[in-house]
């Protein structure tokens, strides 16, 4: 039986579709500690000939797409690992482990993939603020205060913004970053604040 992390396959078997074929796998897992959990989780295609070890990988990874779960967490470790053993000095390191976790956050936010405020506000939180003066580079992203900001989520009142051109903030509000504001309709900059549509329904 195979085993990632806690968890343990105990079952799996095909989901056919209403012609006959097969268009799905239900792969039913367990875990006794640190608490007792059994949940099925439904993978594309017909991959019940597949090591249990690798189901469990694409669980995890499904997981960190749709909800940044302990998979993600796990990866950003182990990148921060690998960086810190390769590299000849803490400032290649750095740059590295910066590098990874701006493009985590990109690809979250541009792919509507953030799914709670509270995730949004910790990707903010880890990013540079703008401030008055700062020079800001291409393909950089940072984020601008919005106090007017209603919160839907928790996500907090900072807003994520990517640079599409090189420019000098001088303390332009959050509105210019957006699709219909100055920096949006240019083409030098653009935002990704959290969105209502992304939370999950109840």
């Amino acid at each position: 039986m195979g085993i990632y992390g806690e968890f343990k396959v105990t079952n799996v078997y095909p989901r056919y579709g209403s012609d006959g074929a097969v268009i799905g796998t239900v792969v039913s897992i367990k875990q006794d500690n640190p608490y007792f959990a059994v949940m099925d989780y439904i993978l594309n295609g017909d991959q019940t000939s597949k090591d249990h070890d690798d189901l469990l990988r694409q669980i995890k990874r499904q997981e960190f797409y749709t909800n940044f779960s302990e998979f993600a967490q796990q990866e950003i470790v182990k990148e921060i690992d690998n960086a810190n053993t390769k590299s000849n000095s803490n400032a290649e390191a750095i740059e590295k482990i910066n590098k990874l976790t701006h493009t985590v956050i990109l690809n979250s936010v541009m792919s509507d993939g953030v799914k709670y405020g509270v995730v949004y506000k910790q990707f903010a939180e880890q990013l540079p603020a703008a401030t008055d003066g700062m020079k800001i580079k291409a393909q950089d992203i940072f984020t601008v205060n919005d106090p007017s900001h209603t919160e839907l989520d928790g996500e907090g009142k900072l807003v994520i913004v990517q640079a599409n051109r090189e420019f000098t903030y001088a303390g332009q509000p959050a509105s210019e970053f957006k699709e219909n504001g100055y920096f949006g309709q240019n083409g030098i900059a653009l935002s990704y604040p959290f969105a209502k549509e992304n939370t999950p329904t109840q």
